[in-house]
């Protein structure tokens, strides 16, 4: 069993990535700002997690230091900019070939 705390390592892995990918610190990724600059990549870090990992939303959010409601807004709001945003789609792909 995981401890409590610990960020399970697929999901530092994705975090790590996804940071250098779009040129913000893991930190940015965890603090509690809300600039485009940073929350774009922390929705896609969620995604991401949920979709090539087996652990759940409240653990996900838990690594972003945020709730597992977040999460789902991620990901509902990653799959919207996909669909009508080409640029993004094309960023996310991207992405998950890296992950």
């Amino acid at each position: 069993m995981r401890p409590k705390g610990t960020i399970p390592a697929a999901v530092r892995v994705i975090q790590l990535r996804v940071a250098f990918y779009y040129g913000v610190t893991f930190d940015d990724l965890l603090a509690p700002g809300r600039t485009a600059r940073v929350a774009w990549p922390r929705q896609v870090a969620m995604f991401l997690a949920s979709r090539n990992t087996d652990v759940g939303c409240v653990l996900i959010g838990r690594a972003f230091n945020r709730t597992g409601w977040t999460v789902t807004h991620a990901e509902r709001t990653v799959r919207n900019a996909c669909s009508t945003e080409p640029d993004r789609a094309k960023q996310v792909k991207e992405l998950e070939g890296m992950v």
